[in-house]
């Protein structure tokens, strides 16, 4: 049992600064993007009254979806991903020879602002995973998580909290800048994880009960 309980400890403790950080990441480009905070709102409030958030709901959700993708790509929090080694020699693209045991690392933050995979990689856009009708889209080069077999071990229970906990802040809270016309720096700081400087906001419990989201629930 202690073992079981150490083991589930690490997987908490492992995915706790890069949650922290995403969460952070959110409510900074909430507060630079009201358009994008009023749609979440309004798509919320459609789509589930005054109930609490689902995982089950998420295919009635797009722009929510579509708003953690685009996050997830823009924030790149870890652009780093696990070393990993060839097996056997392989040539990429007819002209680069990476022989057998070569330790290479992916580095997905270079593919999340590649021009080529999406257009105007600088600019926040979630609509940029919505095809023309509104519906989601789900993007092919988005790798937050990493690739292979040494990929996170936590993504599901990551992108669990990332519904969970977003919904339920732009259900009942709205954020806005604290001097008008003046929306925090989006600037990062760099290092094993990509986080944000320190901000401050305004948050303001939205004029409704309170819609909270109990553990039998999610």
């Amino acid at each position: 049992k202690l073992s079981l309980a150490l083991s589930a400890g690490d997987l908490w403790a492992g995915g706790l600064e890069t949650m922290v950080a995403t969460m952070c990441w959110a409510v900074l480009y909430l507060l630079n993007y009201p358009d994008v905070q009023k749609k979440l709102h309004n798509e919320l409030s459609e789509r589930l009254g005054d109930r609490a958030f689902r995982m089950a709901d998420r295919r009635e959700l797009p722009y929510l979806r579509a708003f953690i993708d685009e996050l997830q790509r823009i924030i790149n929090v870890l652009p780093w991903n696990l070393p990993h080694s060839v097996s056997e020699e392989v040539v990429l693209c007819g002209r680069w020879r990476v022989p057998a045991d070569t330790r290479v690392m992916p580095q997905v933050g270079a593919v999340h602002l590649d021009p080529e995979l999406f257009p105007d990689p600088e600019l926040f856009r979630p609509d940029r995973f919505l095809d023309s009708h509104g519906n989601y889209t789900a993007p092919v080069w988005l790798k937050p998580f990493g690739v292979g077999k040494r990929m996170c071990l936590g993504e599901s229970l990551a992108k669990m909290e990332m519904f969970i906990i977003l919904a339920a802040l732009v259900q009942n809270f709205e954020f806005t800048t604290l001097y008008p016309n003046e929306a925090p720096s989006l600037r990062r700081n760099n290092g094993l994880a990509n986080i944000p400087d320190r901000f401050e906001c305004v948050i303001r419990l939205r004029p409704s009960e309170p819609i909270l989201c109990k553990p039998n629930d999610a």
